[in-house]
């Protein structure tokens, strides 16, 4: 159990700073592209929020998937 909460505590940081990347390339991409507010306001903002359950839906599958004894 120990070892799976030091590799969630070493993952976590890793996953969040890829999901931060990606919100600033769109971001910088889609402000380049001179996108208004309601773009900011709707998409962009339900994206990062779904990247980030994903990113701890994944980690959660990466997680119990190591728990389970393999026969």
């Amino acid at each position: 159990m120990k070892h799976l909460f030091l590799r969630f505590l070493i993952f976590l940081p890793i996953l969040l700073f890829i999901d931060w990347m990606i919100m600033v390339v769109v971001g910088c991409t889609s402000n380049f592209c001179n996108a208004n507010t309601v773009f900011f306001n709707t998409f962009y903002f339900y994206f990062g929020i779904i990247l980030v359950i994903l990113t701890f839906l994944f980690l959660m599958v990466l997680m119990w998937k190591q728990r389970i004894p393999q026969v």
